[in-house]
């Protein structure tokens, strides 16, 4: 990997990129690709049939075995050459292949696309893949990339957890769910709900859905579930509205709901805030004030301590007071 997030492709490709074979012939696969990518001049069949590990029956047998091999290799895209060292000689052609023809061109990023990348880590990090995605974002890091900001990632994994995977795999399936959910004024209640989508907006996941006690379009945020999401239907059971946007409903769901903070916040920090601010405006060469909404207290403090010191809370009094409280039990 070069700089600026800049990758090439090595061999490992191989295995990814076929359908379902033995794992005999994967690693034969493997073995002659390795083979040919080493070698500097062309190798016949029959050093190939005496170098690489896999091939070990009769001639014919292993002439059929490396016709649908080259097949294999060639339909994954690996450029193999045939010829000969000699042209003049009369020697049968061999097989070889150029690393440089092999390495796939480099791949390079913008600021913005490193970062949409490594949010997918981060997402994938929490759920299934972790040290895949562990791996991509140490390589981004390790390029120069410019991930160290946080402010770039409005969604905060932290709140997926459990509820993420079991909601996503609902929404896919279209299965009924359940849960215990918090209300804005701390109230907490049971739901059943028909799942139409999730979607990251703003600092946070959101479920968009029929309330089906209510039978009303319903959004939620992840982080307000107080219990672990259950499925309670077969696959299948719902069809979501062929005209949903979810970003529409939940934007109309917290224009209703918002209260209007007023914050003081550090020069190029808190790019999330200000990317969703109403009004902005200096207050000297170090801070500038910013005037958001906000739908959740509890939430909207938790995304003001991940600024710790870039930002003070100016009003309402309530927010202020929140953050103050989360703080001091920090300190405790």
């Amino acid at each position: 990997m070069g700089k600026s997030g800049c990758f090439t492709h090595r061999p490992s490709r191989i295995v990814t990129s076929l359908t379902p074979v033995s794992a005999a012939k994967t690693e034969r696969l493997l073995n002659l690709t390795m083979a040919l990518l080493a070698t500097r001049r062309y190798l016949t069949k029959a050093e190939i049939f005496t170098r690489v590990a896999g091939y070990g029956g009769s001639t014919e047998a292993n002439d059929r075995m490396f016709e649908r091999d080259k097949d294999d290799l060639r339909e994954l895209g690996i450029p193999l050459l045939v010829g000969t060292d000699d042209p003049l000689s009369e020697q049968e052609d061999g097989y070889r292949i150029d690393p440089m023809a092999y390495s796939l061109p480099a791949i390079s990023f913008t600021a913005g696309e490193a970062s949409v990348v490594a949010l997918a880590a981060q997402i994938w990090r929490e759920l299934s893949f972790s040290n895949p995605a562990r791996s991509a974002i140490l390589k981004f890091r390790a390029a120069g990339e410019a991930l160290e900001n946080d402010d770039l990632f409005d969604a905060r994994l932290s709140e997926m957890d459990p509820a993420f995977p079991i909601i996503w795999e609902a929404v896919k399936e279209r299965r009924r769910i359940s849960f215990d959910y918090r209300r804005r004024d701390g109230l907490v209640s049971h739901r059943e709900v028909e799942p139409w989508g999730i979607l990251s907006w703003h600092p946070g996941w959101y479920l968009v859905g029929r309330d089906l006690e209510r039978d009303a379009v319903r959004v939620f945020r992840l982080s307000r579930l107080k219990s672990a999401a259950k499925t309670t239907s077969k696959a299948a059971s719902f069809e979501p509205p062929s005209n949903l946007d979810l970003r529409s409903e939940i934007e109309k769901s917290s224009n209703r709901d918002s209260e209007r903070a007023i914050l003081k916040v550090a020069k190029n920090s808190g790019t999330a805030l200000r990317r969703r601010s109403i009004v902005i405006s200096e207050v000297d060469e170090n801070w500038d004030r910013i005037e958001v909404d906000f739908d959740d207290i509890e939430d909207f403090s938790r995304e003001i301590l991940w600024l710790a010191q870039k930002v003070v809370v100016v009003a309402p009094e309530t927010l202020r007071l929140q953050v103050i409280s989360s703080l001091r039990r920090v300190a405790k």
